[in-house]
């Protein structure tokens, strides 16, 4: 029951307050696949800057937030089609978000770094310009 309230009440609004951070503001993508208990998921997380109140200091100051904005099974395929599909439909739910979409971070997977048919090379391919940053601890 309780997660049903979460999935139904809440979910919708932290999703909104964090769309709308990111029709604002800059920010980065890390995008991870993953097995549990024998399904394929992939993780779409950002990292952006936000401005909150902090009653301590009685100011407004800069956090950085890094929160996951969707999770997604990968029934079919995870092929970077198949990926930057899932990008499209979960993150880029407006023009500015799109827009703001500034860097990527993998962990090199095929799927996500092939030339014409990884995600990386796909979402070039349909014009959008960010920096994409391989995972350090596989290079």
């Amino acid at each position: 029951m309780i997660s049903k309230i979460t999935q139904d009440c809440f979910r919708p609004i932290l999703l909104d307050e964090m769309k709308s951070h990111l029709n604002k503001t800059p920010y980065s993508l890390i995008i991870d696949n993953a097995s549990f208990s024998g399904e394929s998921v992939c993780a779409l997380k950002v990292k952006y800057l936000a401005t909150e109140w902090d009653e301590s200091l009685k100011e407004n100051i800069t956090k950085i937030k890094n929160k996951i904005i969707a999770l997604s099974s990968l029934k079919e395929s995870s092929n970077g089609k198949s990926l930057k599909n899932i990008i499209e439909e979960r993150l880029f739910s407006s023009e500015a978000i799109k827009n703001n979409f500034f860097r990527m971070t993998h962990d090199n997977a095929s799927s996500l770094i092939s030339p014409n048919i990884g995600v990386v090379g796909l979402l070039e391919q349909s014009g959008n310009n960010f920096f994409d940053l391989k995972d350090p601890c596989h290079s």
